[in-house]
């Protein structure tokens, strides 16, 4: 039986495989594979996570922001272009997956993402603390 945190990494790695409406064809197929309350809390977490993977700038979340803090306006629209090479954009893309997939045991992905979106993270984390405390 896949545990709650299972659950949601698969949830997050169908998200970034843009597969993110499978999860629920996974979990109504095979049932007796997934924690029942568990499976209830995730209901739509799949595609709260593809829409913040489909708007992910890099440029806009604090870490970039502390980066260029006090910096000059032409520094910081060459340093976004930089961030924004197809090879950079993956490379920040893959490490907000990762630390997207450790929420809520750690708060790294807070500091990866626009802070406007930081409700959608709130609640994900909430959704996985439900998941878990129907798992127990």
């Amino acid at each position: 039986m896949k545990s709650p945190s299972d659950q949601f990494e698969m949830i997050v790695w169908l998200a970034s495989v843009e597969d993110a409406d499978v999860y629920e064809h996974v979990v109504a197929s095979h049932p007796g594979d997934f924690v029942p309350g568990a499976t209830a809390a995730f209901l739509g977490v799949s595609k709260m996570i593809a829409g913040l993977l489909s708007t992910y700038r890099y440029a806009a979340c604090p870490e970039f922001l502390n980066l260029t803090s006090g910096k000059s306006a032409a520094f910081r629209a060459m340093k976004e272009k930089i961030e924004m090479e197809p090879q950079r954009h993956r490379k920040h893309r893959e490490q907000f997956i990762d630390a997207l997939r450790k929420l809520p045991e750690s708060n790294r992905v807070y500091s990866l993402l626009d802070p406007e979106l930081h409700p959608v993270l709130d609640e994900l984390a909430l959704r996985v603390s439900i998941a878990k405390g129907k798992a127990n």
